[in-house]
Protein backbone atom coordinates (compact mmCIF):
# COMPACT_ATOMS: atom_id res chain seq x y z
CA UNK A 1 0.00 0.00 0.00
CA UNK A 2 2.31 2.58 0.93
CA UNK A 3 4.65 2.29 -2.66
CA UNK A 4 1.11 2.52 -4.27
CA UNK A 5 0.07 5.75 -2.21
CA UNK A 6 4.13 7.00 -3.13
CA UNK A 7 3.50 6.05 -6.57
CA UNK A 8 0.13 7.86 -6.66
CA UNK A 9 1.56 11.33 -5.16
CA UNK A 10 4.40 11.15 -7.72
CA UNK A 11 2.42 11.44 -10.15
CA UNK A 12 0.35 13.86 -8.80
CA UNK A 13 2.98 16.04 -7.40
CA UNK A 14 5.54 15.46 -10.89
CA UNK A 15 4.76 16.96 -13.88
CA UNK A 16 2.10 15.71 -16.19
CA UNK A 17 2.21 12.84 -19.07
CA UNK A 18 0.53 15.24 -21.40
CA UNK A 19 -1.92 18.49 -21.49
CA UNK A 20 -3.79 20.65 -23.76
CA UNK A 21 -3.36 24.10 -23.56
CA UNK A 22 -5.81 26.36 -22.99
CA UNK A 23 -5.96 29.46 -25.37
CA UNK A 24 -8.21 31.34 -23.33
CA UNK A 25 -6.54 31.54 -19.96
CA UNK A 26 -3.07 33.19 -19.22
CA UNK A 27 0.53 31.01 -20.04
CA UNK A 28 4.13 31.65 -19.86
CA UNK A 29 5.35 32.26 -23.22
CA UNK A 30 6.18 35.04 -25.58
CA UNK A 31 4.76 36.42 -29.35
CA UNK A 32 0.91 35.42 -28.47
CA UNK A 33 -1.87 38.11 -28.85
CA UNK A 34 -4.87 38.21 -26.28
CA UNK A 35 -7.62 35.54 -26.07
CA UNK A 36 -10.03 36.17 -28.88
CA UNK A 37 -13.52 33.83 -28.98
CA UNK A 38 -14.03 32.50 -32.74
CA UNK A 39 -17.41 30.63 -32.82
CA UNK A 40 -17.24 28.45 -29.71
CA UNK A 41 -13.69 28.11 -29.30
CA UNK A 42 -11.34 30.48 -27.91
CA UNK A 43 -8.10 31.53 -30.16
CA UNK A 44 -4.91 33.21 -29.48
CA UNK A 45 -2.97 34.73 -33.01
CA UNK A 46 0.37 34.57 -32.89
CA UNK A 47 2.42 37.92 -33.03
CA UNK A 48 3.60 40.60 -33.67
CA UNK A 49 6.89 39.07 -34.10
CA UNK A 50 6.42 35.51 -36.21
CA UNK A 51 7.66 32.77 -33.62
CA UNK A 52 5.32 32.33 -30.74
CA UNK A 53 6.66 30.41 -27.74
CA UNK A 54 5.27 28.84 -24.47
CA UNK A 55 6.87 27.27 -21.49
CA UNK A 56 5.48 23.94 -20.71
CA UNK A 57 5.71 21.67 -17.59
CA UNK A 58 5.34 18.41 -19.03
CA UNK A 59 6.86 15.10 -18.25
CA UNK A 60 10.01 14.67 -21.11
CA UNK A 61 11.59 11.16 -20.15
CA UNK A 62 9.71 9.76 -23.40
CA UNK A 63 8.71 11.14 -26.51
CA UNK A 64 5.75 13.21 -26.99
CA UNK A 65 3.11 13.95 -29.80
CA UNK A 66 2.57 17.27 -30.41
CA UNK A 67 -0.50 18.46 -32.15
CA UNK A 68 -0.93 22.32 -33.38
CA UNK A 69 -4.33 23.26 -34.57
CA UNK A 70 -4.80 26.44 -36.70
CA UNK A 71 -7.78 28.03 -37.31
CA UNK A 72 -7.33 30.92 -39.80
CA UNK A 73 -4.08 32.63 -41.45
CA UNK A 74 -3.98 36.09 -43.52
CA UNK A 75 -1.33 34.59 -45.99
CA UNK A 76 -0.65 30.52 -47.59
CA UNK A 77 2.62 30.96 -46.31
CA UNK A 78 1.98 30.80 -43.26
CA UNK A 79 0.32 27.59 -43.77
CA UNK A 80 2.38 25.97 -45.91
CA UNK A 81 6.08 26.74 -43.97
CA UNK A 82 4.69 26.65 -40.38
CA UNK A 83 7.15 25.26 -37.93
CA UNK A 84 7.32 23.84 -34.85
CA UNK A 85 10.56 23.75 -32.27
CA UNK A 86 11.48 21.99 -29.06
CA UNK A 87 14.25 23.92 -27.18
CA UNK A 88 14.98 25.52 -30.30
CA UNK A 89 15.06 22.34 -32.41
CA UNK A 90 13.30 21.82 -35.17
CA UNK A 91 10.92 18.97 -35.34
CA UNK A 92 9.39 16.92 -38.62
CA UNK A 93 5.86 18.34 -38.88
CA UNK A 94 3.19 16.67 -40.78
CA UNK A 95 0.54 19.27 -42.38
CA UNK A 96 -2.94 17.90 -43.16
CA UNK A 97 -6.26 19.72 -43.33
CA UNK A 98 -9.01 18.92 -41.55
CA UNK A 99 -11.94 20.58 -43.83
CA UNK A 100 -13.90 22.62 -43.83
CA UNK A 101 -10.73 25.29 -42.36
CA UNK A 102 -8.65 23.78 -39.64
CA UNK A 103 -4.83 23.24 -40.42
CA UNK A 104 -3.29 20.25 -38.05
CA UNK A 105 0.02 20.09 -37.62
CA UNK A 106 1.43 16.91 -35.64
CA UNK A 107 4.82 17.02 -34.80
CA UNK A 108 7.07 13.73 -32.69
CA UNK A 109 9.60 15.52 -29.70
CA UNK A 110 11.95 13.31 -28.86
CA UNK A 111 12.45 12.61 -25.21
CA UNK A 112 14.39 14.63 -22.87
CA UNK A 113 14.99 13.10 -19.57
CA UNK A 114 18.32 15.50 -18.75
CA UNK A 115 16.48 18.63 -19.65
CA UNK A 116 13.91 18.49 -16.74
CA UNK A 117 10.39 19.08 -17.23
CA UNK A 118 9.86 22.52 -18.66
CA UNK A 119 9.76 22.60 -22.33
CA UNK A 120 10.19 25.52 -24.77
CA UNK A 121 7.50 25.12 -27.30
CA UNK A 122 7.91 27.38 -30.46
CA UNK A 123 5.80 28.03 -33.30
CA UNK A 124 6.68 29.97 -36.06
CA UNK A 125 4.94 30.37 -39.45
CA UNK A 126 7.35 32.46 -41.25
CA UNK A 127 5.94 36.22 -41.22
CA UNK A 128 3.01 38.32 -39.46
CA UNK A 129 0.80 40.02 -41.84
CA UNK A 130 -1.14 42.92 -41.30
CA UNK A 131 -5.17 42.17 -41.16
CA UNK A 132 -7.49 43.66 -44.19
CA UNK A 133 -8.98 46.04 -41.88
CA UNK A 134 -6.81 48.84 -41.47
CA UNK A 135 -8.66 50.17 -37.93
CA UNK A 136 -6.92 46.72 -36.49
CA UNK A 137 -3.05 47.55 -36.30
CA UNK A 138 -1.64 44.30 -35.33
CA UNK A 139 0.99 42.04 -36.64
CA UNK A 140 -0.74 38.51 -36.95
CA UNK A 141 0.82 34.72 -38.00
CA UNK A 142 -1.99 32.14 -37.29
CA UNK A 143 -4.70 31.70 -34.84
CA UNK A 144 -4.13 28.71 -32.75
CA UNK A 145 -6.87 26.97 -31.22
CA UNK A 146 -5.19 24.22 -29.52
CA UNK A 147 -2.30 22.58 -29.01
CA UNK A 148 -1.82 19.32 -27.49
CA UNK A 149 0.53 17.18 -25.89
CA UNK A 150 0.78 13.88 -25.12
CA UNK A 151 3.19 10.94 -25.14
CA UNK A 152 3.89 9.67 -28.67
CA UNK A 153 1.24 7.18 -29.81
CA UNK A 154 -1.32 8.67 -27.43
CA UNK A 155 -2.88 11.07 -29.38
CA UNK A 156 -5.93 9.75 -32.66
CA UNK A 157 -3.86 9.99 -35.70
CA UNK A 158 -5.55 11.62 -38.27
CA UNK A 159 -7.49 8.95 -39.87
CA UNK A 160 -9.65 8.54 -36.67
CA UNK A 161 -9.57 12.40 -36.93
CA UNK A 162 -10.72 11.99 -40.59
CA UNK A 163 -13.68 9.68 -39.77
CA UNK A 164 -15.00 10.97 -36.83
CA UNK A 165 -15.82 13.93 -39.36
CA UNK A 166 -17.44 11.82 -41.89
CA UNK A 167 -19.37 10.08 -39.48
CA UNK A 168 -20.55 13.79 -38.69
CA UNK A 169 -21.86 14.39 -42.19
CA UNK A 170 -23.14 11.19 -42.81
CA UNK A 171 -25.19 11.48 -39.56
CA UNK A 172 -26.25 14.75 -40.76
CA UNK A 173 -27.39 13.77 -44.30
CA UNK A 174 -28.99 10.80 -42.43
CA UNK A 175 -31.17 13.47 -40.58
CA UNK A 176 -32.66 15.52 -43.57
CA UNK A 177 -35.92 15.00 -45.60
CA UNK A 178 -34.58 12.53 -47.73
CA UNK A 179 -31.46 11.36 -46.42
CA UNK A 180 -31.85 7.50 -47.20
CA UNK A 181 -31.97 8.44 -50.87
CA UNK A 182 -29.08 10.81 -50.71
CA UNK A 183 -26.86 8.23 -48.24
CA UNK A 184 -27.79 5.47 -50.54
CA UNK A 185 -26.25 7.09 -53.68
CA UNK A 186 -23.13 8.81 -51.42
CA UNK A 187 -22.42 4.84 -50.51
CA UNK A 188 -22.57 3.45 -54.02
CA UNK A 189 -20.49 6.59 -55.25
CA UNK A 190 -18.23 5.23 -52.79
CA UNK A 191 -18.22 1.97 -53.87
CA UNK A 192 -17.22 2.47 -57.25
CA UNK A 193 -14.53 4.47 -57.02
Amino acid sequence: RRRAAEASLARVAGPPTGLIVDMGEGFVGSGWHPSEVNGARRTRWTGPEPEATLLLRVERSRPLACRVRVGNHLHPGQVDRLAIRADGAPCEVDHWVLPPFDHVYEATIPAAPSAGSLLRLSIDPGVVVAPPDPADTRLLGVEVAEIALAPAGRLAPRSLAGLARVRGELDALAATPDGDRRMHRLLSAVASA
